[in-house]
C-alpha cells in the first residue's frame, strides 16, 4: 500500500503569513521581532535606548558596556497569540557579563513553539505528530570606543521548523550603538542616553519552496533616566524604527514609554505601540510592573488592543538576576 503524507498545518501557515502581523507571523524569521522580555513590553515595546538588562543582547548590545552592572542573566516566559487559541509561546533567556571596564559579552536564546501538527497517510490514519518551532541563539560583544560612547555587535544562528520536511535554517547580524551622559544638577545616576541598531541583517530561510527574507529594521531611540534620590527614579523613552526588508512589507513603528521605581521596591510602567496595521505592525497600549529584591527582579507586562488585534490581552512574565554593580578602580 502506496502512502502519502501530508500536513494540515500548511494551508493555515501560508493564511498566517499573509494576515497576521509581522510579530505575530511563523516561517519568515518575523518571530524575531517579538519583544523579549516583560520591562520593554510594559512601556510600548522600546529598548533601543533604555539602560541595559540581561536582555540587551536582543535590544542593543551597546548598552552593556556603559551600566554599572557587573552582569545581568534573565528569562521570559510570553503566551502569543492567545485569540488564536493555545501552543504557541515564547521562551526568552538572555544575559551579559562586563570584562574590565571597557568590554562586556552578551549571548541569548529565543524558542517560539507553535501548535503541532497530526501527520496522516491516505486514509486519515495518524502517523505521527510534528511539533513546529522557530529559533535563534545569539552571541555579541560590545566595548566602549569613546567617552560614554558603546558599540556593539551579534551574530545569531537561526532555525524554523514548520513540520515535515518543512525546515530552513539562516545566519543574522545585529549592530548597535549607544551614547549615554550624565545629567548634571540632578545626582545619581541621572542621564540621559541614545541608542541606534541595525537589525536581523542576514540570510533568507529557505523552506525548499522559495526564501522568505528576514525583517530587517533600523531603529533609533532616546531615553532619560531621572534619579531623585537613590531610592525614587524616573525612566522614560521614545523610539521609532523602519522596516525596509522585505521590500513588500517596508512600514514604520515606534513606541514611547515610562516606568517608575520608588522605595527600590517596585516599579509601574506603562506605554504605548504605534504601526502600520495594515503592513504589520501592531498598536497597543501596554501596563507593567515589576518587583524587586536585593538581586532578583521579577516583573510582568500586559498589551491591550483592538478586538481585531491578533496580540490583544498578550501578557509576559520575566525573571532577571543581577549580578552586582562593578568595582571602581
Amino acid at each position: 500500500m502506496t502512502r502519502s503524507i501530508f500536513i494540515p498545518g500548511i494551508t493555515l501557515l501560508t493564511t498566517l503569513l499573509c494576515t497576521l502581523p509581522a510579530p505575530a507571523q511563523t516561517g519568515s524569521g518575523s518571530f524575531l521581532e517579538i519583544v523579549p522580555d516583560a520591562p520593554s513590553a510594559g512601556m510600548g515595546g522600546t529598548g533601543t535606548a533604555l539602560p541595559a538588562n540581561a536582555f540587551s543582547v536582543f535590544h542593543n548590545p551597546a548598552q552593556t558596556p556603559l551600566t554599572e552592572k557587573q552582569g545581568e542573566v534573565g528569562y521570559n516566559i510570553a503566551p502569543w497569540l492567545r485569540d488564536l487559541g493555545t501552543g504557541r509561546i515564547q521562551h526568552t533567556v538572555g544575559g551579559f557579563y562586563r570584562l574590565g571596564d571597557k568590554q562586556a559579552l552578551s549571548a541569548g536564546v529565543r524558542l517560539l513553539t507553535l501548535p503541532s501538527s497530526d501527520l496522516t497517510d491516505d486514509y486519515g490514519n495518524q502517523l505521527r505528530t510534528t511539533h513546529p518551532y522557530d529559533l535563534s541563539v545569539n552571541v555579541g560583544y560590545s566595548r566602549t570606543v569613546a567617552r560614554n560612547l558603546a558599540v556593539g555587535a551579534t551574530v545569531g544562528y537561526i532555525r524554523s521548523s514548520l513540520g515535515e520536511n518543512l525546515s530552513a535554517n539562516g545566519v543574522a547580524f545585529d549592530a548597535g550603538a549607544y551614547y549615554r551622559h550624565a545629567i548634571r544638577g540632578l545626582g545619581g545616576e541621572s542621564n540621559w542616553a541614545l541608542g541606534l541598531t541595525l537589525d536581523n541583517m542576514g540570510t533568507a530561510l529557505d523552506y525548499g519552496g522559495g526564501s522568505a527574507p528576514l525583517p530587517w529594521k533600523l531603529q533609533l531611540g532616546a531615553a532619560a533616566t531621572l534619579e531623585f534620590s537613590p531610592r525614587h527614579r524616573l525612566e522614560a523613552t521614545a523610539e521609532g524604527g523602519y522596516r525596509f526588508r522585505p521590500s513588500g512589507n517596508r512600514s514604520l513603528s515606534g513606541g514611547v514609554g515610562a516606568g517608575y521605581t520608588f522605595a527600590r521596591l517596585a516599579t509601574v510602567r506603562a506605554g504605548y505601540h504605534f504601526g502600520d496595521q495594515e503592513k504589520g505592525d501592531p498598536r497597543y497600549t501596554s501596563f507593567g510592573c515589576g518587583i524587586h529584591f536585593y538581586h532578583f527582579h521579577l516583573d510582568a507586562a500586559y498589551w491591550l488592543s483592538g478586538t481585531d488585534s491578533p496580540v490583544r490581552n498578550t501578557w509576559m512574565l520575566s525573571l532577571r538576576i543581577d549580578l552586582g554593580r562593578r568595582s571602581r578602580p
